[in-house]
């Protein structure tokens, strides 16, 4: 019996514990596991974007293995918003693992869709929630508190074990006139103090003051469609709907023409007129057959890709392998996003590009207030611990140097790390244990799930090459891919030299599966000799 699973059955199970899975000292792969009454709940069940340097691979998922061998099931999944990294993961768990899903209906098209990208054919239990919903999931009751974020549809938790109280906030800002949605319920965030405890996001846990509202940049917007000369290419996070609805209110003001370009951004707007009524200013939208016809200097692109995304709208154009987008010298690009760490080289060889093109690129640097955060300042996390007045603060949700910022706010703050198990009770908050939990590696095109042996095999594939030996004894073909011979002499000889090495083998060995093995060792040292590295080799010979 595994050490996770003694844990677990030896939990009181009238004491609400918190085991905390992704998010805290990285970015991404938010999964959050309540534990009460010998039954799991998960709150988000998000993905982390891969390394460039992962080859093939889109994101990484978790791997709940352990833990579900600890339980018959899960009871129900909690879903805070829409965002990947807090829900991209959940198709894929799904899989395995079904039970009945909670989130909002902005969420929920997001996340039906994702399960029509990943070619999944379950059939999810959805049960779609509204702000001020009280749902009961088992032996726990959650109460829906809307908030703002830089999506539609977000909301913060409360779970109530008994008489414990958690406060899960989920991303968010505390924004008193957001754009297009209500602010905070303030009076009902008075009427629940105090908690027992409160999980809050770290993301700008750094940054002092208050995040500044949604609403600041609509004028800092409409200036810049004003002043930029030429066609104007715009860019922002897709799943931002309050941005991109300010973008076309500014256009419609100016009398400006908007062409779409961008998977992402076509659903935003799609599932804004499926969930709001929304639609864009009549007139204002037009397709590719219309762009020929207008004055550039009337026409505005919203693009997908304000990270440098490889097969994203703006990297298209700026690149000049966009079918109906090409950029002239005068044109303007405006970035109104903050550049993720990790896309730091993507975002800058798309403003190097630009530049060499003689367009202008404006960004919340040259055009400060064109961009605003979605995540709370350390003003925003103090308000709202005023409010709640949590007994216990435990800060998730971004890097160590982050969690340590936010825990500086509380002064029974507790500290966590992906893996720890948490006891909540009303006078003692305490880590009881910290366990290791495996991740999964998605396939950037099938979307499957990959464990880190076949991830790691198929890099060595790409760093080091492939040697494959096969065909009849008396009759081997050598092919080699990615091994960086002089000239095709080169290769020849060796492809002879590795023949003789398999006769001399042949000699040596008592059957196939030696002689292959044999085949395998001795041409991976004769190219390690050649190359330094040693490639990846497959002997497949047969009598």
């Amino acid at each position: 019996m595994s050490h996770l699973k003694t844990t677990i059955e030896s939990l009181d199970p009238k004491k609400l514990h918190v085991l905390f899975m992704g998010g805290c000292g990285s970015f991404g792969m938010n999964i959050t596991a309540y534990i009460y009454g010998d039954k799991l709940y998960l709150v988000d069940v998000g993905l982390a974007f891969a390394s460039d340097y992962e080859i093939g691979i889109d994101s990484h998922v978790p791997d709940l293995t352990s833990l579900m061998e600890c339980f018959d099931q899960v009871e129900a999944y909690f879903i805070t918003h829409g965002h990947e990294d807090h829900v991209g993961a959940l198709p894929l768990i799904l899989e395995r693992w079904p039970a009945p899903v909670y989130m909002t209906a902005w969420t929920e098209k997001i996340f039906m869709d994702r399960i029509q990208k990943f070619g999944s054919r379950i059939q999810p239990e959805v049960h779609v929630v509204s702000p001020g919903d009280r749902i009961r999931g088992g032996n726990l009751f959650v109460d829906w508190v809307h908030i703002p974020h830089s999506i539609p549809g977000c909301c913060c938790l409360l779970i109530t074990a008994d008489k414990t109280t958690v406060f899960h906030t989920g991303d968010f800002k505390f924004d008193h006139q957001p754009f297009g949605e209500p602010g905070p319920d303030v009076g009902f965030l008075k009427s629940i103090a105090p908690v027992t405890a409160m999980i809050a996001d770290s993301t700008n846990s750094g940054h002092e003051g208050k995040c500044p509202s949604e609403t600041s940049v609509q004028e800092t917007i409409y200036q810049c469609f004003k002043t930029s000369q030429g066609m104007i290419v715009f860019s922002t996070f897709s799943s931002n709907f309050w941005r991109l609805r300010i973008v076309l209110e500014a256009c419609s003001k100016l009398k400006k023409k908007v062409f779409l370009s961008g998977a992402s951004i076509l659903k935003t707007l799609e599932i804004a007129s499926q969930v709001f009524g929304y639609h864009p200013p009549e007139g204002l939208i037009i397709d590719e057959s219309q762009i020929p016809h207008q004055e550039r200097s009337s026409l505005v692109v919203i693009a997908s890709g304000s990270q440098g995304e490889p097969r994203s709208g703006l990297r298209r154009i700026v690149f000049g392998e966009h079918k109906h987008v090409s950029l002239n010298a005068g044109d303007t690009i405006i970035l109104s996003s903050r550049v993720i760490p990790g896309n730091e080289k993507s975002v800058a060889m798309i403003t190097s590009e630009a530049h060499k093109k003689g367009v202008y690129v404006r960004t919340n640097k040259s055009d400060p207030g064109i961009h605003v955060s979605g995540h709370a300042h350390r003003g925003d996390l103090s308000e709202l611990i005023e409010l709640i007045q949590p007994k216990h603060y435990i800060p998730v949700h971004g890097t160590f140097t982050q969690l340590k910022a936010n825990e500086e706010l509380h002064p029974h703050s507790v500290s966590v790390e992906n893996g720890s198990l948490v006891r909540v009770a009303e006078r003692n908050v305490k880590v009881e244990d910290t366990f290791d939990f495996d991740k999964l590696f998605v396939d950037s095109w099938s979307q499957r799930p990959m464990s880190y042996e076949s991830m790691r095999k198929r890099h060595k594939i790409g760093d080091s090459g492939l040697a494959v030996i096969s065909g009849h004894l008396f009759n081997i073909d050598v092919e080699f891919f990615g091994l960086p011979f002089d000239n095709e002499a080169h290769q020849t000889k060796s492809a002879e030299d590795i023949r003789a090495i398999i006769a001399e083998g042949h000699h040596k060995t008592e059957n196939l599966d030696d002689l292959n093995e044999w085949a395998r060792l001795h041409c991976r040292r004769y190219l390690s000799s050649l190359f330094v590295k040693k490639p990846v080799v497959i002997s497949k010979i047969f009598s």
